[in-house]
């Protein structure tokens, strides 16, 4: 590889790894209690309310089991760069595969773009991502059969555009060669069993109560303001789409698979996106991380430029990149790993907890215990759903770090406690670069709040 190209891969690296630990994970507070909760053996949908798949929850909650919640929240982060530069090798390699003209080209727009942050790691984004990925690097039948059944298993949003993806590739295939086909559905096979090994107790009316008929229940409680459904839509996402169209178009008339099938897949995806933005009403998910996984297909397209058109479109990428998540050398994440490991010292081990969620800012420590009121603090949201909220009754309730307990549940000191709550709200930062570019583009402004009482 040459030397120049090392250089920049190194560059982005660096990068990459100041953004991890920066910025918190979309939703992670939740994907991470959700990995405590099935760590310590309860289920979902049953033991615990949750209206998100869960499938990604299953594979990642065993990072608990050393029992140390700092070492658990450092493992997921370094997890999440090694799975964006896994994602990244498979876009190089799917380009390769296709002989485009500048692999390195995809592979680089997407470890600057949204796409390669490490945001949507613990969300089934991500995973979506990565099995579609898979299915179009690999050749071989089993891989693409149980690609197709793992992909299909993250999330109901990606459901038929794999369902029709599949229907396709499995026609072809089984026209071509019997044998192949055969193969392919028994990959796809193992995959569904795997899926059921892990839901086992869990019935299925629970899962689809919770993923879909709860989601179409409250979906219009929800309103996006439209500078954020704005900027992710025409700035991050079309963009993107309309440069890879015509590739795709090019490469579907010489038959490619991955063109022919490409399109498939985005094509059912967009509709669905569309039709639910018709049942959720303001609420769009058209707007990042729900595109992902039709973003990093386009992606691979973008390898067919010329190297100096690919070239522009990397550095504008990158500057809006850095715009929207402009990553710091202070690193915060790794205060929050110090702080979790803090608070835990701090509280008994039978210690009950509401969860506290400020509207005014949506950085706080969480504090991994059970049992708790985990989730239903959002009741005043999901009261139409048909929960019924019962808050639990605290005597003397004292809430730090985002952390309502009984006064008597704290252990340390009020000086050991009022230093942890200067470290938490340290964490963000008032007027910071990344909190004024959040609330240009979603039009809400972050603020940090006395949590100390």
């Amino acid at each position: 590889m040459d030397t120049r190209l090392v250089l920049i891969y190194a560059a982005i690296g660096i990068l990459l790894i100041m953004q991890a630990f920066t910025q918190p994970f979309v939703d992670y507070p939740v994907e991470l209690m959700d990995n405590f909760l099935i760590s310590e053996g309860f289920t979902p949908y049953v033991d615990f309310f949750e209206h998100h798949p869960l499938f990604q929850n299953f594979l990642l909650a065993p990072v608990f089991w050393t029992g140390n919640f700092t070492l658990a929240f450092l493992i997921y982060h370094l997890l999440g760069l090694a799975g964006v530069a896994l994602t990244a090798w498979l876009v190089y390699r799917i380009a390769c595969r296709n002989g485009f003209r500048n692999p390195h080209s995809a592979s680089l727009f997407f470890l600057v773009g949204y796409t390669g942050l490490i945001v949507p790691f613990l969300r089934y984004e991500f995973w979506s991502m990565l099995f579609l990925l898979g299915f179009f690097a690999f050749s071989h039948p089993f891989i693409r059969g149980l690609s197709l059944a793992l992909l299909g298993a993250t999330s109901p949003i990606v459901f038929f555009a794999t369902g029709a993806m599949a229907a396709v590739y499995y026609v072809t295939t089984f026209l071509h060669d019997r044998k192949a086909a055969l193969i392919a559905f028994g990959g796809s096979l193992t995959g569904v069993i795997f899926w059921l090994a892990l839901h086992r107790d869990i019935p299925l009316s629970a899962i689809y109560y919770a993923v879909v008929t709860f989601n179409n229940t409250v979906g219009h409680l929800y309103a996006v303001p439209w500078q954020e459904v704005t900027f992710f839509t025409f700035v991050f996402v079309l963009p993107i789409l309309a440069l890879a169209l015509l590739p795709m178009l090019r490469a579907a008339q010489a038959r490619k698979d991955l063109a022919v099938l490409g399109l498939v897949f985005m094509t059912v995806f967009i509709l669905q996106i569309i039709t639910m933005n018709f049942v959720y009403g303001p609420f769009s998910r058209i707007k990042l991380p729900a595109p992902i996984p039709i973003l990093v297909l386009a992606i691979i397209f973008l390898a067919t430029y010329r190297t100096k058109f690919a070239r522009t479109l990397i550095i504008g990428q990158l500057l809006l990149t850095l715009f929207v998540s402009t990553p710091s050398f202070a690193l915060p994440e790794l205060d929050m790993a110090q702080a979790i490991n803090t608070l835990d010292r701090c509280v008994a081990p039978n210690a009950r907890i509401m969860l506290n969620e400020d509207p005014s800012t949506k950085l706080y420590v969480p504090l991994f215990r059970q049992p708790n009121e985990y989730y239903w603090f959002l009741h005043r949201y999901y009261s139409a759903a048909g929960i019924t909220y019962v808050p639990p009754t605290f005597e003397e309730p004292l809430s730090l770090c985002g952390n309502t307990l009984e006064k008597r549940a704290w252990t340390c000191t009020s000086e050991e406690l009022a230093t942890l709550q200067e470290e938490c709200d340290a964490l963000l930062v008032p007027n910071s670069a990344w909190q004024e570019t959040r609330a240009f583009i979603t039009g809400r402004r972050i603020a940090t709040r006395e949590l100390f009482i």
